[in-house]
């Protein structure tokens, strides 16, 4: 070990020589005007320093350094846009009935004319399948229903997207209202501590030991 500081010491300080070295350590030395100068700073020095990153930059750089949570946040995105505005594509409501226009097939405006997704369906029967198009069997013309229609008329890509909609709504007020009394219950808990904190966190403990499905179940019953 004292070899290794030995040599750090004599680069360190330029010496290549032992006899050099027994020289220095035998010379005192006598500190100079040179050395309370202070050391500048160039521009150099200036530009290689970087500075201290904010909390929120830093948290940001983790974020994006990670592709699944990235990926994640985009397709979360994307559905919250298409639920916002995926209803009002088709120009139908979710909840308008046309019993004159049941179980269409999907037909897009642009690809129907190409042959693909023009109301067309296959149709199994007995001796085979046959190729059948209500929209011509019916005289329709210029209606089109992206996802097709159910048995009352309905346009299946409005309501798709307004049940899109309705799940992240609940899946938000459901995470609120979780947030609110996990909050409130952990600072109860913490406040009086001591027997209360145990009867608490063991109520919990009972609770988390249920399983889910027994729970939804429950509540399916009750409500």
């Amino acid at each position: 070990m004292n070899s290794v500081r030995g040599s750090r010491f004599i680069r360190v300080i330029g010496i290549k020589k032992m006899a050099d070295v027994k020289t220095y350590i035998s010379a005192a030395y006598i500190p100079t005007a040179e050395d309370f100068v202070p050391v500048s700073i160039d521009s150099m020095s200036r530009a290689s320093v970087r500075e201290a990153a904010s909390p929120k930059a830093e948290v940001l750089k983790r974020f994006i350094s990670q592709k699944s949570a990235v990926a994640g946040a985009a397709f979360l995105t994307l559905l919250i846009l298409l639920a916002l505005i995926g209803p009002y594509i088709s120009g139908h409501r979710f909840d308008d009935q046309n019993l004159g226009h049941t179980n269409l097939a999907p037909r897009v405006p642009v690809l129907s004319s190409l042959g693909i997704l023009d109301g067309s369906e296959k149709m199994f029967k007995t001796g085979g399948t046959e190729v059948v198009n209500r929209y011509e069997e019916q005289g329709i013309t210029d209606v089109y229903y992206l996802f097709g229609t159910d048995s009352l008329g309905r346009d299946m890509f409005a309501r798709t997207f307004m049940g899109l909609r309705i799940s992240l709504l609940i899946a938000f007020i459901a995470t609120t209202i979780n947030l609110i009394i996990g909050m409130n219950y952990g600072i109860i808990s913490g406040y009086f501590g001591e027997m209360t904190d145990i009867l608490m966190q063991r109520t919990i403990d009972v609770i988390g030991s249920i399983p889910t499905l027994v729970v939804v179940t429950l509540l399916m019953i009750v409500l």
